[in-house]
């Protein structure tokens, strides 16, 4: 009889993002939630029996022998969601899986991305199958349904599989609140990705550097969503493509949010033409709990734009936007990547005068061309790097980095160094502004100070900001 047990590293969460892991010195020695392993062990209980299914959040670098020994007893079948992690971690986790294999346990990998996949199955051959798509329930099954009649390992990828017409139906992690209790998902996170929650996933767009491109998207059941969100308080990281891409799904969720009178502090992403089109919901999502939107701005340079397939984004659209969110104290946080193959001085230098204008924090990313992507051939095409350049390693020592400021590839026009150079400019004028914001969050959201536990943490943290700018 088939017995499974789902593990995933204690300081990683399995959502798509760039960044899967917590580091410890934002965590502590917390577990870091994480909906889709969660939703996976719901659904497995209901299919294959509540007593045949088991879930664990391990710590891979304390784990010895007999601790592997007395965890995989008895079972068949070890479903490990293993995220793309820093290169320690990683080697840490195949030993794992070395051990589990010798012990004829069949071992899936869920990994949730498309990218490097192949690599890592044939460098590493203890996996029976490795998940690349962005539906894992859907495609553990597809696994099960296949297992006895394939023999290589096998990758379950976003074709594959049927995508579902609803995310996550009838799979709500809060079905599994007696063995959630069970870590320390619920005291104060020191950093909001402690807790991730999924709204949905997929994205139609086909952003040239996104491994998620052309997609399609699927929503979670705006009653099931805002009971997951109800069960928490505090600071929540919400997973979503794009929150603004369906209007009335969104209206749906936040008026029931508001309903509820959840206590939270929640971060999610939109897509600037999309938030335009919906600015007039901005009120409410304040009212939801919504406090931070991620907008994916990327450059202030129509041609790198194109370059980008991104170029809906509009300045003035941008510019209505960021007022609007200020009136209604929801802070942006404008993400730029600097590095694609045509970017030039020109180009950077608009997108620097523009995130000047714009006094928020941002986020300012270094082209990674990821295997499957359209720039990755792109920049192979231009022999601005060689696969090998391009690889799993650099990637995961890139991980490691954590705060990545070392460029990965040139562009047709600067050298490594040059983008280095750039790359610290950007950095330099976010932490100008860091201060700046901070102290605006204090002087308009007064109410935010007042409503949530966290208070003195803002405080304090601005403090240290006016210290270090008063010493600079």
């Amino acid at each position: 009889m088939m017995k499974l047990l789902l593990c995933k590293p204690q300081d990683s969460f399995v959502e798509p993002c760039c960044y899967q892991y917590v580091p410890e010195r934002f965590k502590g020695k917390r577990a870091v939630f994480s909906n889709d392993i969660w939703s996976a062990y719901v659904h497995l209980k209901k299919t294959r029996g509540a007593e045949q299914v088991s879930i664990r959040e391990v710590d891979f670098s304390s784990l010895s022998p007999n601790q592997i020994e007395d965890m995989v007893r008895g079972i068949t079948h070890l479903v490990l969601f293993a995220p793309l992690t820093p290169v320690k971690r990683l080697e840490e986790i195949i030993r794992f899986v070395r051990v589990v294999k010798q012990k004829g346990i069949r071992v899936i990998g869920v990994l949730r991305t498309t990218c490097f996949h192949q690599e890592l199955i044939e460098r590493y051959p203890y996996f029976d199958a490795l998940v690349a798509s962005l539906h894992t329930i859907e495609s553990l099954e597809y696994y099960f349904e296949k297992e006895a009649t394939v023999a290589d390992p096998l990758v379950i990828e976003n074709r594959d599989i049927e995508f579902p017409k609803v995310f996550q139906a009838d799979a709500s992690f809060l079905e599994a609140k007696e063995e959630i209790s069970l870590y320390d998902y619920r005291s104060r996170p020191k950093w909001r990705k402690q807790r991730a929650i999924s709204a949905g996933t997929g994205c139609p767009h086909g952003c040239s550097y996104c491994v998620f491109q052309a997609t399609r998207p699927v929503d979670k059941n705006p009653e099931q969503l805002v009971r997951e969100l109800a069960f928490w308080e505090g600071e929540v990281e919400l997973f979503h493509a794009n929150v603004f891409r369906r209007r009335d799904w969104l209206e749906e969720v936040l008026r029931r949010m508001r309903k509820e009178e959840t206590r939270l502090d929640i971060r999610t992403l939109g897509r600037i033409d999309d938030m335009h089109e919906n600015m007039d919901l901005f009120p409410l999502c304040r009212e939801a709990g919504i406090t931070r939107i991620a907008v994916g701005f990327e450059s202030a340079d129509a041609r790198i734009l194109r370059s980008m397939r991104k170029s809906q984004n509009d300045l003035r659209q941008l510019d209505d936007i960021y007022h609007e969110a200020r009136r209604n104290d929801i802070f942006l946080e404008l993400n730029i990547l600097i590095g694609m193959p045509e970017d030039n001085e020109e180009s950077l230098q608009k997108t620097l005068d523009v995130m000047e204008k714009y006094q928020a924090t941002f986020s300012v990313s270094l082209l990674r061309p990821l295997p499957g992507t359209t720039v990755y051939k792109e920049v192979l095409d231009a022999r601005l790097a060689t696969p090998e350049e391009l690889s799993l390693d650099p990637f995961l020592q890139g991980i490691d980095m954590f705060v990545d400021h070392h460029p990965h590839v040139p562009t047709k026009h600067l050298s490594k160094n040059e983008m280095a150079k750039w790359h610290k400019r950007f950095t330099d004028l976010r932490d100008t502004y860091e201060g700046t914001v901070l102290m605006r969050i204090l002087r308009k959201g007064k109410r935010l100070l007042e409503r949530f536990p966290f208070g003195e943490r803002v405080l304090s943290r601005v403090r240290t900001w006016r210290v270090r700018l008063a010493e600079k």
